[in-house]
């Protein structure tokens, strides 16, 4: 389908959508396997080499994925463009030289750019393209690209890219392989660290990988986190979504999915929904056996609800 697409956006000179697979292993995602921002493109050149074909697109705008239906041939998209925000620039300015002498920094011969690419990337001026462009060439995971293309924050953008780019810096220059669970325990590291300065949005990103797996202790607790970033952030949906992941895993790490349950309440009362937020509670309180904190936290959770209630009653007498 993607080829029929590139096809017709080819042959009728219209925009394509481009948007990245959570999973690579999905034949045929629909739109929960699919990330919600992704770009509006015009295809330039197409090239077959065989069963091959390589696609020169020219990005016109990043856009959110509202909806998508199948088709015959290809999917057709409704999207929504989304502008940048820069609220600093003075912030903003600095934030790119971080990013070039971070850039410059980079073997060539290690480069994930051709050694032209890479010089361009030097030269961009403007902080999005080069938060665009250098976020495709200088090998990111796909994780990390996706966080910087869906933040609309110049300066979130570009803090974004440079934390990648020092991760990918620090492989670079050890010349030696890091194991996955040395890995995981670095990420874990900083994202405590980016948690203890309220950086929720670095703190994603290193969360995000780590908390696909949550039979081990740190990788529950990342998952929790992960839900409670969001929740920081504002995003009250992917707070929730991270949530309800968590409770259809397998895990033996009770402790986190308690806490991740008791968000749920924090959740719903930002909704207020302080209904479903006390059931929620009632229900872990009923059923959690362990001892720890966590039935203090839910007696001390249920205070405060009746405390919110209380003041509701209040209000609607008068």
């Amino acid at each position: 389908k993607s080829v029929s697409a590139v096809k017709n956006a080819t042959e009728h000179g219209g925009e394509i959508f481009i948007c990245a697979q959570r999973s690579d292993s999905v034949d045929n995602p629909t739109q929960p396997d699919l990330y919600e921002v992704g770009v509006i493109a015009l295809v330039r050149q197409v090239n077959k080499s065989g069963a091959n074909l390589r696609v020169t697109v020219q990005s016109v705008a990043r856009a959110s994925l509202i909806s998508f239906t199948e088709g015959e041939e290809y999917y057709t998209a409704s999207v929504a463009p989304l502008s940048y925000v820069s609220e600093n620039a003075e912030e903003a300015a600095a934030a790119v030289r971080v990013v070039k002498d971070l850039l410059s920094q980079f073997p060539p011969t290690n480069n994930k750019a051709t050694t032209e690419a890479f010089r361009n990337l030097l030269s961009i001026s403007d902080a999005n393209v080069l938060c665009n462009t250098a976020s495709q060439q200088m090998g990111l995971s796909k994780e990390e690209k996706q966080a910087v293309l869906a933040e609309s924050r110049t300066e979130t953008r570009l803090t974004l890219l440079a934390t990648a780019l020092s991760t990918e810096l620090e492989i670079v220059n050890a010349q030696k392989k890091i194991t996955e669970e040395v890995r995981k325990e670095a990420l874990y590291c900083r994202a405590k660290m980016y948690l203890a300065e309220n950086q929720y949005g670095l703190a994603v990103v290193d969360l995000t990988p780590i908390s696909k797996e949550v039979r081990t202790a740190n990788g529950a607790e990342a998952k929790y986190l992960l839900a409670y970033c969001y929740f920081q952030l504002g995003s009250t949906d992917l707070a929730e979504a991270e949530v309800m992941a968590f409770t259809k895993m397998q895990t033996t790490q009770q402790y986190w999915l308690a806490k991740s349950m008791i968000l749920l309440a924090d959740i719903n009362i930002a909704r207020n929904d302080l209904f479903q937020a006390k059931q929620y509670l009632l229900a872990l309180q009923s059923n959690y056996r362990q001892e720890d904190d966590i039935q203090s936290i839910i007696e001390q959770k249920l205070s405060e609800l009746a405390t919110l209630e209380s003041n509701v009653t209040e209000e609607e007498t008068l």
